[in-house]
């Protein structure tokens, strides 16, 4: 088994590497196999019913209120999703986050909203 330091820089590598695509690209491999796995395609139809169900659940809040818990959902759905792809790193949503500039991280937050908004719109 590899030790943490080097699945970061292999990751780091393999990021750098899509392409020349940053993750907040809807076309980086990260950005489409998210959107599957938010979709039921990792874990079935129950885990699809369930997300639509939080992004309607946030949709009823307060405008302030629910900027805040689209972005939580969306940060958290991706934390899973990265546990399951690279699950002997413990903490890959923070190695992203740290690879990319604080603008990028909003820019990739925001896009991971939007993913879950467009999948509660189909």
């Amino acid at each position: 088994m590899r030790d943490k330091d080097e699945l970061k820089e292999l990751f780091e590598q393999y990021i750098k590497g899509s392409n020349g695509l940053e993750p907040c690209d809807s076309n980086h491999w990260l950005r489409r196999l998210y959107r599957c796995y938010i979709d039921g395609s990792y874990k079935g139809s129950e885990h699809y019913q369930s997300n639509i169900e939080q992004v309607k659940e946030a949709l009823q809040l307060t405008a302030g209120r629910k900027s805040i818990r689209l972005r939580m959902l969306a940060r958290s759905k991706f934390r899973e999703f990265l546990e399951i792809e690279f699950p002997d790193v413990k903490g890959m949503g923070a190695i992203i986050g740290k690879m990319l500039s604080e603008a990028q991280n909003k820019l990739l937050t925001a896009e991971l909203v939007d993913d879950l908004l467009d999948l509660a719109r189909e």
